[in-house]
């Protein structure tokens, strides 16, 4: 069972969705979820894979594929969103951020 974790690329604040576990789409639908995701190379290296394979490299895809994807969205940028929360972003979320001073 795969879970979503959702992403932010800080400096566009642009979204995506990465996930982490089993891909069972991938075993159903092959290499579409690669497509849908705008993972292009993915879904080449899937289409070929199972195309040559006769479907069997499906079963391996379905273990390797979520974790491919999340790292792909990492080498593009993306952080998780809590952490890129952590980065100066808390003021977009209508957070209020209280500095106490020291007293002496």
């Amino acid at each position: 069972m795969a879970y979503p974790i959702q992403m932010i690329e800080p400096v566009t604040h642009r979204t995506a969705v990465g996930f982490k576990g089993i891909s069972w789409t991938c075993l159903f639908f092959g290499p579409f979820p690669a497509l849908f995701r705008g993972h292009f190379v993915g879904f080449l290296v899937i289409l070929l894979a199972v195309l040559c394979t006769l479907g069997l490299a499906s079963i391996v895809f379905m273990f390797v594929y979520n974790n491919w994807h999340y790292n792909w969205l990492v080498s593009k940028g993306f952080k998780p969103a809590g952490a890129a929360m952590g980065m100066g972003m808390m003021a977009n979320q209508n957070m209020i951020n209280v500095h106490v001073a020291e007293s002496k």
